[in-house]
């Protein structure tokens, strides 16, 4: 959900592809759950309003329109 104050705050999205699963790591105060899903699935799911987050749909909408410019190889 989007926040509803003013903020200097920055971000900083990395886009990887070609990477290895492996099992996630957590600290002891830390509870993980990762799932692994088709870039199309992720970007239909961000469509659909099921994903609210600001800073992903951002980023699914940035990595979305670079791959129909050509900037990064469809996987």
């Amino acid at each position: 959900d989007l926040s509803n104050s003013a903020s200097d705050e920055q971000a900083i999205i990395f886009v990887a592809q070609g990477l290895t699963f492996h099992e996630p790591e957590p600290d002891a105060n830390e509870e993980l759950a990762m799932r692994k899903l088709p870039f199309a699935e992720l970007f239909e799911m961000v469509m659909r309003g099921e994903l609210r987050d600001s800073l992903t749909v951002a980023a699914v909408l940035k990595v979305q329109l670079m791959l129909q410019r050509g900037e990064l190889a469809q996987k």
